[in-house]
């Protein structure tokens, strides 16, 4: 057989072929490797920030009815909202920085502790 007979032409489609499956079989697998671990981070980080805008949610409801009921503007809702947004950043550059999410079964009350907005939240909690 000669070197450009029909049996080099197979060997190097089919080196070709391998390569080119092999480059695509890497790039699906990295892209859904990265999906999930996507999708783990997005699942973890709403896990933790959820209960704590439930949190939160249920703080300004109570400042509402408070004033509803006293007949007084209690107006909390902007210091409690400035309070949510830094206990949720903190809790972002938390999880992001370790990157091991040990705390995700912490109570609101206690990321907002270590946040340090207890303080500012002392007031309107009943």
């Amino acid at each position: 057989m000669s070197e450009g007979g029909p049996d080099h032409l197979s060997v190097q489609e089919w080196k070709k072929f391998e390569q080119r499956t092999m480059t695509d079989g890497y790039r699906e697998g990295f892209s859904s490797g990265k999906d999930l671990k996507l999708q783990k981070g997005f699942d973890v980080g709403y896990g933790v920030s959820f209960p704590v805008s439930q949190f939160y949610n249920k703080l300004r409801g109570q400042m509402a009815v408070k004033s509803y009921k006293s007949g007084t503007n209690i107006d909390a809702n902007k210091i409690l909202m400035d309070s949510e947004k830094k206990v949720l950043e903190f809790i972002a550059i938390s999880l992001t920085r370790d990157g091991v999410v040990s705390d995700s079964e912490r109570p609101p009350q206690d990321w907002v502790e270590l946040a340090g907005e207890l303080n500012t939240i002392a007031p309107y909690l009943l």
